[in-house]
């Protein structure tokens, strides 16, 4: 009789986590959070909540203009740079 190993017979009821991404503006984002985090070697990851709140809807309010920012950083030298400044200098001139 073949004898059961118990750490198998889990692993059968081990489910894959579901990605959480239900929108287009969620997978824009995501591109943004996995291209900041590649460049933060030594540092602490950066979190899908905290990059989408420094991208509010009232600065990108369409997915257009989300997806034209981030073709904006991947052309620039230092995608990471760009990120940063362009939202430091769009939140100063906001009324």
């Amino acid at each position: 009789m073949k004898q059961l190993n118990l750490t198998n017979y889990l692993d059968k009821f081990k489910l894959e986590p579901k990605d959480k991404i239900t929108s287009e503006r969620q997978e824009i984002i995501k591109q943004f959070l996995d291209t900041l985090n590649a460049d933060r070697k030594g540092y602490k990851p950066l979190t899908a909540g905290f990059v989408s709140s420094k991208m509010p809807k009232i600065l990108f309010p369409t997915n257009h203009d989300l997806y034209l920012f981030l073709t904006k950083c991947r052309n620039s030298k230092c995608f990471g740079s760009c990120w940063w400044s362009c939202l430091k200098t769009t939140k100063l001139s906001t009324p």
